[in-house]
């Protein structure tokens, strides 16, 4: 089962609340891809506000949607970052141990991008992605 993992960002949020329809923000422009049976999607925003947002994202993709709910000092907090992320990502292996991971850069702060990358490289073998308008979704190196 292809996860993808990412951070609920601002763009995301925005995405789901405009009422055109006409952006769709990172985390849905990499779902479209048809890649991924499931969203692992980390949160450091209200619940309300996360929930709306899985709500809306729910009506456009079929796939599984699991939400883990971050306390950060800041969003730019490396140690909280990291400790949220790791936690969700070795929660998801240790029940899913073969599981193939993906980690989303483009949604959330560069430090959460960064710690993607740390966690990618250093410790989980996890493919990376970005995605933007002008680009479309692209594998990172």
């Amino acid at each position: 089962m292809p996860t993808l993992f990412a951070w609920l960002g601002n763009s995301d949020l925005r995405a789901s609340e405009d009422a055109s329809g006409a952006d769709f923000g990172p985390i849905l422009m990499a779902l479209e891809t048809g890649v991924y049976d499931r969203l692992l999607l980390l949160s450091d925003h209200g619940q309300q506000r996360t929930l709306s947002y899985v709500a809306w994202l729910g009506k456009k993709f079929p796939g599984a949607i699991d939400v883990r709910y971050a306390t950060l000092r800041s969003p730019t907090d490396f140690e909280d970052i990291y400790k949220a992320a790791n936690g969700a990502v070795s929660a998801a292996r240790s029940s899913s141990p073969s599981l193939k991971v993906t980690f989303h850069l483009s949604p959330g702060t560069p430090a959460m991008a960064a710690v993607w990358v740390l966690l990618a490289k250093a410790k989980y073998g996890a493919d990376l992605i970005e995605s933007s308008r002008e680009h479309g979704v692209r594998p990172v190196v």
